[in-house]
Formats: C-alpha cells, structure tokens, sequence
C-alpha cells in the first residue's frame, strides 16, 4: 500500500529514514541515488526549513517516484 511520510534523515545514498503520517513510526526506505541526493541538498540549506513528505510503498520500502 502506497503511504505517506516525512523525510526525518538521510541515512546514505540510498536510504532514508522516515516517520509515518499513519502511526509515527520511524522506517528506513530505499530510494534512487538522484532522489536522495536531492533532498540531501535540500536539508544542508539552511535557509529551506520545509517539511519534505515522501510516498512509500509500505510492503516493499522503496520510495514511489
């Protein structure tokens, strides 16, 4: 099932740690290279303090692009 979460961490550059909207879980899910390279930078800049919310797939933690 598709869900949704918030970007808590970026684990390295596959793997990011989310907490779910669902059940305030924290999970690491798998995701592209690019993707996670991505919100990396858009973590280190300090002048974007925004929530980045991500769509996972529950079954197989992976990040639906």
């Amino acid at each position: 099932m598709i869900k949704l979460g918030e970007v808590y961490n970026v684990i390295d550059d596959q793997t990011l740690q989310i907490k779910s909207l669902d059940d305030d879980e924290l999970y690491e899910i798998k995701g592209s290279i690019l993707a996670i390279a991505d919100i990396r930078d858009s973590m280190e800049d300090e002048s974007n303090s925004t929530v980045r919310f991500i769509e996972y797939d529950d079954e197989q933690m992976e990040m639906v692009v």
